[in-house]
C-alpha cells in the first residue's frame, strides 16, 4: 500500500484525510477525493451546474469509507451549505466508486416490484449527481439506491400515516396524532434507522410511545423480524429472562421492520460514565446466558467452523493487499488458525449474533438487547468473544481504562458462567476474542484503507489468548 496525505482521525466523528492504497487498488482515484477541499470544489461545481439556485458550499468531508477489491468503494459525504444560520446546514451523501470495469449503478434502482422509485427531495440539489472526472456517483439523503423505505423513514407524515393503517399492530388504541422523527445510525446501501416519538396514540394517555424502524437492502428485513420474532416468543424472553424489544412487523414492499422503541440508554452512550461498566457487567452475562439458553430454534449459522472460516477468509485478503505493517497480526491469526482447530464443536445455542457494546441499553426494567437483526444457532463463543472483543477495541483505543476494562470482562465472563447452559472454558473465551480482534481489525484495515489500529489490536488480541 502506498500511503496518501496525513494521519487518520477517529472515523466516527472527524474527515478521512488519507488512505493506504493496496498496491493493486480497483478505485485509485480515493487518494485525491479524500484530499482537503477538491472534493468541495467537485461537487460545488456540479451543485451549480444542476441547481444554480443552491446556497454556497463551504467544506465536503467523507466521513466513513468502505472498501470492497473487485466491488467498489461506497462513501460518506457530509456537506456543508451556507445559510442563514450561524453555522450552515449540513447534508449527507452516499456515494460510491465502481471497481474498474465494472459498470455503474443506476441513479434510482428498481424497486421490489421491478419499477423504479420516485427519488426523494434533498434538502438541497438534486437527488443524485454524477462526477465524471471520478466516475463517483452522489446519491443526496434520503436517497438510496439499495434502500426503497428510507425516504417513508426520513418524512414523519408518512411514518404517521403507516402506523395510522393498523395502530393495533404497534398496541394503540387508534391513529396517533404526531410523530416525532430522529435518525439513529446510516449504513449506506445497508441500513438506516430511526427512532419516532408517538403522541396521541390513546384517547385515555397522554404516554408518549417509541417505535423504532430500521429500513434494510435486499430482504433483510423479513430476516430480521422472524429471528426478533423467534427470540422474542421463547420461553425465556416470556419468561423475563431475556428483555428485548417487541418486534410489531415489517412491510415487504419497503424493506421496513417495525418494533419498540425501548426506553433507556446503551451502555456506553453516555460520555465519562465507563466507570459504571464493571458494576453492569455481571448482568449483562447472565442476560446472555439466559438468550443462549432461549431454544428458539433459529437456524445454524455460526458455529466453531464459522469462526475458523471467518479467521481464514480475513488472514487471505490481507495477505493479497494489505502492508507488511499487517505482518504481525497475519502471524497471530495463522497461529490462532491452527490452535482453533484443536477445539471440538460445542452444543449449538441461540447467538445474538452481533453482540457488543453498542447492542446493550440500560432500561428501566434492567439490561436489554437489542439489534437482533442477525440471530442464529451457534457457538457460544462467537457471541462472547465479540463482546470481549469491542471492550478491549476501546481500551486499545483510550476510551475505557485499563483496569476498567479488565474489572468489567471478568465480571461479565462471572455473570456468564453462573447461567450458562453450555459451559465454555475461559481458554476458549480467550481464543474466541482473539480471532474477533484479529478478523475484525484485518477486515477493517482493508475496508477503511487504513492499518493504523493494527498495532494496538494484535497486541490486545496476543493478550487474550497468550501462547
Amino acid at each position: 500500500m502506498s500511503r496518501a496525505g496525513g494521519a487518520l482521525r477517529d472515523r466516527a466523528h472527524s474527515a478521512v484525510h488519507a488512505v493506504d492504497l493496496p498496491a493493486a487498488c480497483d478505485v485509485p482515484q480515493l487518494p485525491a477525493i479524500v484530499e482537503p477541499g477538491r472534493l468541495a470544489h467537485a461537487i460545488g461545481a456540479a451543485l451549480a451546474h444542476a441547481d444554480p439556485g443552491v446556497p454556497p458550499l463551504v467544506g465536503c468531508d467523507v466521513t466513513k469509507l468502505h472498501y470492497r477489491p473487485g466491488k467498489g468503494c461506497r462513501l460518506v459525504i457530509t456537506a456543508r451549505f451556507r445559510t442563514g444560520r450561524r453555522a450552515g446546514e449540513e447534508q449527507l451523501y452516499f456515494g460510491h466508486l465502481p471497481a474498474a470495469g465494472r459498470e455503474r449503478r443506476p441513479a434510482h434502482a428498481p424497486d421490489r416490484n421491478g419499477s423504479a422509485p420516485m427519488a426523494a427531495a434533498p434538502r438541497f440539489g438534486p437527488p443524485s449527481l454524477h462526477l465524471a472526472d471520478w466516475d463517483l456517483e452522489l446519491w443526496a439523503y434520503p436517497n438510496d439506491p439499495e434502500l426503497p423505505g428510507l425516504a417513508l423513514l426520513a418524512d414523519p407524515e408518512r411514518v404517521r400515516a403507516r402506523l395510522a393503517s393498523a395502530p393495533e399492530t404497534f398496541g394503540f388504541d387508534r391513529a396517533p396524532r404526531s410523530v416525532l422523527a430522529r435518525r439513529a445510525k446510516y449504513v449506506p446501501g445497508k441500513r438506516c434507522g430511526y427512532m419516532f416519538e408517538v403522541r396521541g396514540w390513546s384517547e385515555r394517555s397522554r404516554e408518549v410511545r417509541r417505535v423504532y424502524a430500521k429500513c434494510h437492502a435486499g430482504d433483510d428485513a423479513r430476516i430480521a423480524h422472524e429471528a426478533t420474532s423467534r427470540v422474542w416468543h421463547s420461553p425465556a424472553a416470556e419468561a423475563g429472562e431475556v428483555r428485548l424489544p417487541q418486534p410489531f412487523a415489517w412491510d415487504e414492499s419497503t424493506g421496513i421492520a417495525w418494533q419498540e422503541g425501548l426506553a433507556g440508554r446503551p451502555v456506553l452512550k453516555t460520555h465519562g460514565q465507563a466507570g459504571r461498566l464493571p458494576g453492569l457487567a455481571a448482568e449483562i452475562g447472565v442476560r446472555l446466558a439466559a438468550l443462549h439458553g432461549a431454544s428458539a430454534g433459529l437456524p445454524r449459522e455460526m458455529d466453531h467452523a464459522f469462526l475458523l472460516r471467518m479467521l481464514r477468509e480475513s488472514l487471505a485478503a490481507a495477505a493479497r493487499a494489505l502492508p507488511p505493517a499487517a505482518s504481525a497480526a497475519c502471524e497471530l491469526g495463522e497461529h490462532l488458525l491452527a490452535l482453533g482447530t484443536r477445539f471440538p464443536e460445542l452444543p449449538a445455542v441461540t447467538l445474538h449474533g452481533s453482540f457488543r457494546m453498542s447492542h446493550v441499553m440500560e432500561t428501566p426494567a434492567g439490561v436489554a438487547f437489542i439489534d437482533l437483526d442477525g440471530a442464529n444457532t451457534g457457538d457460544p463463543g462467537v457471541d462472547l468473544g465479540r463482546f470481549l472483543a469491542h471492550l478491549r477495541r476501546l481500551e486499545a483505543q483510550g476510551s475505557i481504562e485499563p483496569a476498567v476494562a479488565d474489572a468489567t470482562a471478568r465480571e461479565f465472563r462471572r455473570g456468564y458462567q453462573s447461567r450458562a447452559h453450555v459451559r465454555v472454558s475461559d481458554e476458549r473465551i480467550g481464543w474466541a476474542t482473539a480471532v474477533h480482534l484479529i478478523s475484525g481489525g484485518l477486515d477493517k484495515a482493508l475496508k477503511r484503507m487504513d492499518a493504523g489500529w493494527l498495532g494496538a489490536l494484535t497486541r490486545a488480541a496476543a493478550r487474550s489468548c497468550p501462547a
